[in-house]
Formats: C-alpha cells, structure tokens, sequence
C-alpha cells in the first residue's frame, strides 16, 4: 500500500529524509506555502536523504543537481522557483 505525503519546501537547496523507496513526485504553492509530495511505498524504518536543489529562473547552475520535479510560482508569478532531487 501506497500513500502520499506533503513536505514543506524550503526556499533553498536542503536535504530531505524520506522512508527508503519514497518516490518524489511533484512540487506546488497550497495556501502561499511551498510544498512537495512525495509517494511513500511503507514505513520500513530505513531512511534515506535526498538533495533538494532550488533554482531562480536565470539562475546559473551546475550540471548535477538531479531529476527535474517541476516549477512552482507565486506572488501571481512573480515568484518562480525550479525544483530538483537526486
């Protein structure tokens, strides 16, 4: 059994402890607040971090910073941040 959680999404780069196996699957702005979802296939027990990479649009970056999650704005967009995790 699956289930999907939300994680508050901080403005910058970050690490974030997920059950082993979690899969992330989107970022979004709920109620002026960042937030990402993550599906969580059980609670084993087994931690593991992932890198949260937070890019301005124009911002220039290295190479490495993972699988591209998605854009989230705000302020009627003019707000926007890219996010990526490995």
């Amino acid at each position: 059994m699956k289930t999907i959680f939300k994680y508050e999404l901080e403005l910058s780069d970050h690490t974030l402890s997920l059950p082993l196996g979690s899969k992330i699957l989107s970022v979004a702005n709920q109620h002026d607040e960042f937030v990402l979802y993550a599906e969580i296939a059980q609670e084993c027990g087994f931690f593991e971090m992932h890198r949260i990479f937070v890019r301005t649009t124009g911002e220039k970056f290295m190479d490495d910073s993972g699988r591209f999650i998605g854009t989230v704005l705000s302020s009627g967009g003019d707000f926007v941040l890219h996010v990526y995790a490995t």
